[in-house]
């Protein structure tokens, strides 16, 4: 018995308007964008001042909240 893969011919890869390194905002905070995954980017604070141990300088956000200016 053979197993087919089925494609969706429909499909068609979106082209990504984010690079690595690009500067992005989320909520105010001007970021650097680390890596991009599929739904998601990994952000870094570029004005990173933790409080706490618990502050962290990168973050992962959906891509849908953040913006190019």
């Amino acid at each position: 018995m053979g197993c087919k893969l089925m494609v969706d011919e429909n499909f068609e890869e979106e082209e990504s308007k984010f690079e690595i390194g690009q500067t992005v905002y989320y909520q105010g905070e001007e970021m650097t964008v680390i890596n991009e995954l599929e739904r998601t980017l990994v952000l870094e604070y570029v004005h990173f001042v933790p409080v706490d141990d618990d502050d962290h300088e990168r973050i992962v956000v959906r891509k849908e909240k953040v913006t190019l200016s």
